[in-house]
């Protein structure tokens, strides 16, 4: 099997390689700028994990770019005869429904910030018949990942778990933009790549699917579990700093990941683990 991987500098896309690599598929990863180009060869499945961050979309240049790559991309894909496109979209796309259990088949809010409409425009393209008619396109609504990278240059520091690590290591504290009591469904790379691999393996049908764990975390007690760890790795003692004044809201959503569940079967989720190798990376990297 033979596998290209856009976003080459960002978190998935390394870990991602290094997961598919040790199985014995042959990956190539490349970064988000002119991604068509790339395409010299029969791929079995592309893999697009190259997004533009939630700053970055605010610039209509940078947002629109970026859309336009991605079509450009696909389309080339056809033409070069590639078998499936696997576009990791995100959760956030439910953002602005009420529902306490969101799923696929809920009709997706208009409204939403510039990051949300990139990627329902991206995931509106793909559902076109006479796209999806030529590539049968896979479109993963991941919940918030997290991990070590594979490089410590990797564009993930601005991101919660990574960035309170990091932060940790270095200045010896945890500073928390917010009061923390907000829920996200915190996911280790380590199921990400997992599914990944087993999708492609199981070779599943067509459609949009959650990757998440189907159960969401207050923020404080996620950063609570990496303190702990850190405190008994480093022998320190590390303060958690909240701003009181941001209030977050406090209702808890939980992403419906049954459809996807139900094929790759349930995977066990160990935060231990994850949070274990990305202090160690910040250890080695960031003391």
């Amino acid at each position: 099997m033979k596998v290209l991987i856009t976003g080459k500098n960002g978190l998935l896309a390394g870990r991602l390689k290094e997961a598919l690599s040790a199985v014995k598929i042959s990956c190539t990863s490349i970064n988000g700028i002119n991604m068509s180009s790339y395409i010299n060869d029969k791929y079995d499945y592309i893999i697009h994990t190259a997004s533009p961050n939630s700053e970055d979309c605010n610039n209509e240049e940078i947002s629109k770019r970026y859309v336009e790559e991605s079509k450009k991309l696909v389309k080339a894909a056809i033409n070069k005869g590639v078998r499936r496109f696997i576009f990791l979209s995100s959760i956030q796309v439910y953002s602005g429904l009420n529902n306490n259990l969101l799923h696929e088949n809920l009709k997706l809010p208009e409204a939403g910030n510039k990051y949300i409409q990139v990627k329902k425009t991206i995931e509106n393209f793909l559902s076109r018949k006479e796209i999806s008619s030529k590539i049968s396109p896979i479109i993963l609504r991941i919940s918030t990942g997290y991990g070590s990278p594979v490089d410590k240059n990797s564009k993930c520091w601005h991101l919660l778990a990574m960035d309170v690590c990091r932060k940790a290591i270095k200045d010896g504290q945890i500073t928390l933009n917010s009061d923390g009591e907000g829920y996200k469904d915190f996911i280790p790379i380590t199921n990400i790549c997992s599914s990944i691999e087993n999708i492609m393996i199981k070779n599943i049908d067509t459609g949009i699917y959650n990757l998440a764990t189907g159960d969401s975390l207050k923020i404080i007690t996620f950063v609570g579990m990496i303190k702990s760890i850190l405190e008994h790795k480093t022998g320190n003692k590390i303060n958690i700093n909240i701003n009181e004044d941001q209030l977050m809201s406090t209702e808890k959503h939980i992403y419906d990941n049954s459809k996807l569940t139900n094929i790759l079967g349930q995977s066990t989720v160990n935060h231990q683990n994850e949070i274990d190798r990305l202090i160690d990376f910040c250890i080695t990297h960031f003391d």
